[in-house]
């Protein structure tokens, strides 16, 4: 019996320490991305259609779609997130929180940080007009007219119009109701 525990943590400690080893370099892998065509890389540009939408899928849960006719980037990712840069158009996006996550959209002059939330990030350059949308969770916003940075919370919407230069933080605008369907 003594031997049997001796043999038994002769075996079993390693397999653990190895065990350990793969959680702790899981833990510290750099975050990727799917597309439809397969796996992503930084840096490369991606666009969409008038008649089409892109799912992006993050290994660590996070889901981006860039919306139609949007043109974009994964700049950068890391063991904690990733950084995109909406050149133009729209990406809606449900960021997983997770201790020490850190996400950055980027959009013309402006900077949305995201810790973990359902999130809509809309830029017109030719308009000069930003807008983030925050379904879940909440988001701080720096730019342009903005002051100092802007806590954009689940509810809240944030639009600002650079050529006017107006910032307005107000609550989501509800989807117009269709008519309802007559009851025979």
């Amino acid at each position: 019996t003594r031997s049997r525990r001796r043999y038994f943590v002769l075996v079993a400690a390693p397999a653990f320490a190895a065990l350990i080893a793969l959680g702790g370099w899981l833990a510290l892998s750099t975050v990727t991305f799917k597309t439809a065509s397969g796996e992503g890389q930084a840096g490369a540009w991606l666009a969409t259609t008038r008649a089409n939408e892109l799912p992006l899928t993050f290994s660590e849960g996070t889901e981006l779609v860039m919306a139609s006719d949007s043109r974009g980037r994964v700049e950068a990712l890391t063991r904690v997130g990733a950084s995109f840069l909406l050149e133009r158009g729209e990406v809606r996006a449900h960021v997983v929180h997770r201790s020490g996550t850190n996400w950055r959209f980027l959009a013309g002059p402006f900077e949305v940080q995201v810790t973990g939330a359902a999130l809509g990030v809309d830029w017109d350059p030719a308009r000069e007009r930003f807008a983030v949308r925050v379904d879940e969770g909440a988001v701080v916003v720096r730019g342009p007219s903005v002051g100092a940075p802007q806590l954009v919370r689940a509810g809240e919407q944030c639009v600002v119009d650079l050529p006017s230069r107006t910032v307005r933080i107000s609550p989501i605008e509800a989807p117009r109701a269709e008519a309802a369907a007559p009851v025979d």
